[in-house]
């Protein structure tokens, strides 16, 4: 698994009322497919190697400490308001 994983807020209409955990390499932008970011990691080497060198499980489980859940919610409730429920 490379490049970043996001949870993201998607809608087959104009309502943004699911949620999908997507894998995008190569720096594909989530926005080309109407798909808004609400949380990510990073998963290339670089943002791990070198404090956790091959030990990516180790630092995604460390990830998980690390997330300001505030911020995350205040990103959701915006992306509510300017992309989705209309």
């Amino acid at each position: 698994m490379e490049g970043d994983i996001l949870i993201i807020l998607s809608g087959g209409d104009e309502n943004m009322t699911n949620f999908h955990i997507h894998n995008h390499a190569n720096q594909e932008n989530p926005l080309l497919h109407k798909h808004v970011p609400v949380l990510g990691l990073d998963v290339w080497e670089h943002a791990f190697y070198l404090l956790y060198k091959n030990e990516k499980g180790k630092y995604v489980e460390n990830w998980w400490n690390v997330i300001n859940w505030d911020k995350v919610e205040e990103g959701y409730n915006h992306s509510l308001a300017n992309f989705g429920q209309k």
